[in-house]
């Protein structure tokens, strides 16, 4: 076999698949050499195999003999050495599912390090706990791996997460991709339930990586990616997701600087797509509000068939996309600058179940803003709609009567808010609206002025206050009441500048406007904000 061993050479007994056979693993492994096995066999490991740096397997498989005899059990670990090989290597949990735990136990476990590379590789086997894990690793690659029943025992259902199929935490600079998990979840007073088993869990500071082309079905959350400290820099590309419970791609608390990129989820039971903010307005793990959630991109993504199989966990109104708050007071307002582009979000069951397509319950708290542009939604639960709540540089207001001196011209005030999609009316400026970044933006003013024959009536805009001459409507006054209208298109290059219209008539006494309106709406964005 050149520079290959098989483990069958460093057996001291017959090969038994319910013999521990650690020692020979390691005798194997301590040749240095490529380690391989028998294809068909399954090697014993009563307790865990530590790889040392450099280790590479190939083709061999494994089977836990003691699931139970430790909470934390890891039938393949690295901790803190680089450049682990495992190609086509095969894990056999072994358990009945009552054992394990969430956060410890895994069939392979990959600590620390850089340079790894994992593929093909196949775990699976019932017990609390995860398929594969990588923590604080750098520069590795998992390459179509293979997670399935991965599955906790329970006589009621849990409170939290108890199964997980390829959990990655605390990691930089990695490619996740071509990877298949199914069936991530515990068997619940004797039938099989997806709740509480997360497939794809990326968290608690991720950077610099993508996630790409995987295919992930039949557990209660598809891309979980969540946790104080949270993830940036990062690319979720071509996903199929599957059959979940609750959430089918999931950004939680801090994800910033990212794409969401032509992804599938069918049939997810709360939402497709999910980002939320903050859950604590102090979070230990994470410097606020310096890494806050914002500018994250979801473009080109489809969500299908959602709501279907909805338990009411998550939410009992199943949205295609979803923006939300999280639990922290201070940051409700939180994520921003998430932006949804050319998105789909279509109900095609009989029975429709999607309650909302596009839903932002995000309240306006500043730039840059949630926005969808170019999406497209369809099928709807009774009472249910397409879009619901997106920021948009938008606002409306007016007046019913303000009284106007003869001679001055005078700033009309608003005391209504017919629209507002990016909180442009300050109510500290009652005359005035910001917008929420510089672009171009058409103005439109309109004033009725009361029935007087005498002299002129003139509508205006104003930019800080300043009057744009070329910006005014001068009507001759007539017996009947008179109408003047402002309609222009400019560049706004400064947000504090406040957009206002002013009234003059020169009747000799005061006159009443009626039916005064404002209204600024975004009509070239800047791509550039």
């Amino acid at each position: 076999m050149g520079n290959r061993v098989l483990v069958d050479d460093f057996l001291t007994c017959p090969y038994d698949p319910d013999t521990d056979s650690i020692a020979a693993v390691f005798d194997a492994i301590n040749t240095g050499m490529i380690v391989c096995g028998i294809p068909g066999r399954y090697y014993g490991i009563d307790g865990e195999v530590s790889l040392p740096a450099g280790a590479i397997l190939e083709d061999v498989a494994f089977k836990q003999l003691s699931p139970h005899a430790s909470t934390g059990v890891k039938t393949l670990r690295g901790d803190n050495v680089d450049g682990l090989r495992l190609t086509r290597v095969k894990v056999d949990r072994n358990g009945d599912g009552t054992g394990g735990n969430i956060n410890y136990a895994a069939g392979m476990w990959i600590k620390g390090g850089k340079g790894h590379k994992l593929e093909e590789c196949e775990v699976f086997g019932s017990d609390m706990g995860t398929g594969i894990v990588f923590q604080n690793c750098t520069d590795f690659e998992a390459l179509r791996l293979h997670v399935h029943d991965i599955l906790y025992a329970s006589e009621e259902l849990p409170e939290d997460d108890m199964a997980q199929g390829i959990w990655v935490s605390k990691c930089q600079r990695f490619t996740v991709s071509g990877c298949r998990v199914n069936r991530i979840g515990g068997v619940v007073g004797g039938s099989y339930r997806r709740s509480f088993g997360r497939m794809m869990p990326i968290g608690l500071g991720c950077k610099s990586f993508l996630v790409i082309g995987n295919h992930l079905s039949d557990g209660d959350q598809g891309i979980d990616m969540t946790g104080s400290v949270g993830n940036q820099r990062f690319t979720v590309m071509g996903n199929t997701i599957e059959d979940v419970e609750t959430w089918g791609v999931k950004l939680a608390n801090y994800n910033r600087f990212g794409q969401v990129i032509g992804n599938n989820v069918y049939r997810a039971g709360s939402a497709a797509y999910v980002g939320s903010g903050p859950t604590e307005n102090v979070d230990s793990g994470s410097p606020t509000p310096e890494c806050l959630p914002i500018h994250v991109l979801f473009e080109g993504n489809g969500a299908w068939d959602t709501g279907f199989g909805n338990t009411g966990r998550g939410t009992d109104e199943p949205v295609g996309f979803l923006l939300m708050p999280g639990g922290a007071s201070n940051f409700q307002d939180f994520p921003r600058g998430y932006r949804l582009v050319n998105n789909t979000a279509i109900d095609n069951q009989a029975v429709k179940t999607q309650k909302y397509g596009f839903r932002n319950l995000i309240s306006y708290g500043g730039a840059p803003l949630n926005e969808c542009i170019n999406c497209r939604a369809s099928g709807f639960a009774a009472g249910g709609t397409g879009f619901s709540g997106w920021h948009f540089p938008m606002a409306a207001v007016s007046k019913s009567s303000q009284s106007i001196p003869s001679g001055v011209s005078t700033d009309l005030t608003f005391d209504t808010e017919r629209s507002d999609g990016a909180a442009m009316r300050q109510p500290a400026t009652p005359g005035r609206l910001f917008v929420p970044r510089v672009g171009f933006y058409n103005i439109k003013g309109k004033a009725t002025f009361a029935a007087n024959a005498t002299g002129q009536r003139i509508l205006g805009i104003t930019l800080g206050g300043t009057q744009q001459l070329n910006s005014r409507d001068i009507q001759t006054a007539q017996a009947n009441m008179v109408t003047c209208r402002v309609d222009e298109v400019f560049y706004i290059g400064d947000v504090n500048i406040g957009i206002g219209t002013t009234a003059f008539q020169n009747s000799g006494g005061a006159l009443d406007v009626t039916y005064s309106e404002l209204t600024v709406l975004e009509c070239m964005p800047n791509q550039a904000n």
